[in-house]
């Protein structure tokens, strides 16, 4: 597990793929992992979260590729990938290596992405998903009060769930299907 606080940095330029760790950065913190491509959560017995949460965290993945959430270990979500921006955080999940969308950033198994908050700046918490064009399924997202997902290249999406709550907004414009995967999801 990796933590940063206040105004620390970590750069980790040559770290390409993260299995089961929890990345987090609070009140300022920033963790710069710009040559991962792959995040895994391999353990089904963990909950691991990727979370920058206060003004002027941010946990930035600019050339990942894939996210595998893994299977959780129940059907109430105890062991699923969080990934969460809060007051004003912002994580940057996007693939800024090739043009827009030339590699989409793939994302499988059981993720939860939460959005809520600004900071005393008024900067909105912030999660970035521009390189995603699918949701394949068992993906939950939930946006409260100032939160910002930024998703304007899903065009697809399957068994997922989607909340807005207390003013929050969920904007996917390019979204043409929405399908429900079967009775259990």
């Amino acid at each position: 597990n990796i933590t940063v606080y206040d105004t620390g940095e970590l750069l980790a330029p040559s770290i390409a793929t993260i299995n089961a760790a929890t990345l987090r950065a609070y009140s300022g913190g920033q963790l710069l992992l710009p040559a991962v491509t792959a995040y895994t959560r391999a353990d089904w017995n963990t909950r691991n979260e990727i979370r920058a949460d206060g003004e002027g965290s941010l946990v930035d993945l600019p050339n990942i590729t894939s996210i595998d959430g893994g299977l959780g270990g129940d059907r109430y979500g105890l062991f699923d990938l969080d990934i969460i921006a809060a007051n004003g955080g912002e994580v940057g999940i996007t693939n800024i290596a090739e043009a827009p969308l030339d590699t989409p950033l793939t994302l499988t198994h059981q993720i939860n992405f939460s959005v809520y908050g600004a900071d005393s700046l008024g900067n909105n918490s912030r999660i970035d998903l521009r390189d995603v064009t699918e949701l394949p399924g068992l993906q939950n997202i939930t946006v409260y009060d100032t939160g910002e997902l930024l998703a304007p290249s899903i065009a697809t999406i399957n068994a997922a769930t989607l909340r807005a709550y207390s003013g929050g907004q969920l904007l996917l414009p390019a979204v043409t299907a929405y399908t429900r995967a079967d009775w259990n999801t």
